[in-house]
């Protein structure tokens, strides 16, 4: 050691753990030895203090020393190797003759103080050392974690020249993007020093981005680079997680029951309109299924990994319709919540909102649903802030939307807005021929639900439910079906009990017939009228009589206001 040739007396050096790491002389073949306890290195890295040993194996220093029987030491000088004000190093100087022993010992101020300067300069080194070694890996550390950032990161000094970028936006722009290029080659859209802090857009191969620019003061910038549709996969599905309850369509063309031509050709214009993001109006009597074909088409559609949102605008008052499609902030009614809420458009971004009883929807809310329509946006309920939203409406009804326009209860503009694709279902009095497939699928349901074995219904109770006209269409048929499949006792259901059920549901009996009397007077208006408000009366379907009549409810009005 170059040490050694300084001094004139020999060099070891042991380390915290006790390992001899240098040496000269008689140490030269004792590196990486583990010095035992108590030995002189021991005591000096546990004290911190500097040794003079003038007579080695004699010095009470060196008593529970287990190497003092065999060391050949005439003098020693230890002193401390300090790192952050703690021992890591002896640093020893040995004399092995008398001559090095006197010279040492005489001169020991001159030693002590070289080995103090040489102690501080190892010990600068080995912290510069630690300190570029932290750098390199912080740095490291630092490129991994903006390498697993989702978005590109792109700094840039002050002249505008990439530095550095990650493995996203080496994904996005590829093979243009590199180190030393000037920024504004990358992005034109950029103009450099970049002084506009709004986000701008650009395009590269068919994929649009947005681009940030966040000025670092003197030493240059990072540039976001976001790719807009992982932007919007994002946002959407924060809104799904907002939302209270998942939305989801579980119906498809393949669940539906029925061979009629009518139906059949409801179905096949319905996958035609999966096909094509614009506005479905489904109107059919009630209980024929309306939302099983809304649920089809978005499951069909490019939508069908998105949101099915189905509202009943018919369930709900006005004001918490309001607050349940468009959102509030907190604070904006009496009992808000105080984080506000995500209205059901919000919810169905990106997918399909079905609104059904369309025509019951208050005349109000009708523009706001119009500004849906026309510019894909909402705004919350106490709040100055439009919100775009992504959404494909399918709306239906059972009333006749043109009645409601002449009777100003519907907006004539949002009327058109809604029926761009028309679907009319048939009802089930229309496709009778269907009844023994639905029975038989709907007494399978039946049966599952209630833990049941399997049962069928005989020829004459399915002759029975054929002669029936089913105001209530499907659903009243899935009724009958439910409660049938629950009462019997026997693998067989028959008219018997088919017929007891039916009684107790329509109040009297398989067609059922209302007698009454009236007594005729007046002139023809007055006996029209009598005539209407009895039938009205004994009805239990006001729509479905009105329709037989071939009278709207307007004339209905006025006939029987006349006198």
């Amino acid at each position: 050691m170059a040490l050694a040739a300084v001094t004139s007396v020999d060099v070891t050096i042991v380390d915290e753990k006790l390992q001899r790491i240098a040496g000269t002389g008689k140490y030269v073949d004792e590196l990486d030895e583990i010095l035992p306890l108590n030995t002189i290195s021991d005591q000096v890295l546990r004290s911190g203090e500097v040794f003079v040993i003038e007579r080695p194996r004699e010095d009470p220093r060196c008593a529970k020393c287990s190497l003092k029987c065999k060391c050949k030491e005439k003098a020693e000088i230890s002193f401390p190797l300090l790192l952050n004000c703690k021992p890591i190093a002896n640093l020893a100087l040995i004399a092995f003759t008398e001559e090095q022993s006197r010279l040492m010992l005489d001169h020991r101020e001159v030693y002590i103080d070289f080995l103090s300067k040489m102690s501080g300069l190892i010990a600068s080194k080995i912290e510069s050392s630690q300190k570029v070694l932290q750098v390199s890996q912080l740095k490291r550390q630092l490129e991994i974690l903006i390498d697993k950032v989702d978005q590109g990161i792109i700094y840039v000094n002050t002249s505008g020249k990439i530095q550095f970028f990650n493995e996203i936006a080496g994904k996005y722009l590829g093979r243009e993007l590199r180190v030393g290029t000037d920024i504004d080659k990358i992005f034109p859209e950029l103009s450099w020093p970049a002084t506009d802090p709004s986000d701008h857009i650009a395009t590269r191969n068919l994929d649009s981005f947005t681009i940030s620019v966040k000025n670092l003061l003197d030493v240059g910038a990072l540039i976001e680079v976001q790719k807009i549709s992982t932007i919007q996969e994002r946002e959407h599905e924060i809104r799904r997680r907002m939302s209270s309850k998942p939305h989801r369509a579980v119906v498809r063309f393949s669940d539906l029951v029925g061979n009629h031509k009518d139906f059949a050709a409801a179905i096949d214009t319905a996958r035609k309109y999966s096909e094509v993001d614009a506005t479905v109006l489904i109107t059919a009597e009630t209980g024929t299924g309306k939302e099983l074909f809304a649920q089809s088409i978005h499951n069909l559609s490019p939508r069908r990994d998105n949101s099915f949102v189905a509202v009943n605008c018919a369930a709900l008052p006005e004001s918490l319709l309001e607050s349940e499609l468009f959102g509030y902030v907190g604070g904006a009614f009496t009992g808000a919540r105080r984080g506000g809420k995500v209205g059901l458009f919000e919810q169905a971004h990106g997918g399909t909102i079905f609104l059904d009883e369309i025509a019951e929807m208050p005349f109000r809310l009708q523009s706001s649903l119009l500004r849906v329509l026309q510019h894909k946006e909402v705004m919350r309920i106490g709040d100055d802030k439009l919100i775009p939203v992504d959404v494909r409406i399918i709306t239906a009804t059972n009333k006749n939307l043109q009645e409601k326009v002449r009777e100003e209860q519907f907006r004539e503009d949002l009327y058109y807005r809604l029926n761009i694709l028309r679907l009319n279902l048939p009802p089930l009095r229309n496709r009778l021929e269907d009844i023994p497939l639905l029975v038989q699928h709907f007494a399978v349901h039946a049966c599952r639900t209630f833990n049941k074995g399997p049962v069928a219904f005989t020829q004459e109770a399915l002759l029975r439910l054929r002669g029936y006209r089913w105001p209530g269409n499907i659903r009243e048929l899935q009724n009958v079906v439910q409660r049938a499949v629950l009462l019997t006792d026997e693998p067989m259901i028959g008219i018997a009990l088919l017929d007891e059920i039916m009684e107790a549901s329509s109040g009297g009996g398989t067609g059922a017939r209302h007698n009454f009397e009236l007594e005729l007077t007046g002139n023809f208006q007055d006996v029209q009228r009598q005539l209407l408000e009895r039938l009205l009366e004994y009805s239990e379907d006001e729509d479905e009589a009105l329709r037989l009549l071939g009278l709207s409810r307007t004339t209905m009005w006025r006939r029987l206001s006349s006198k």
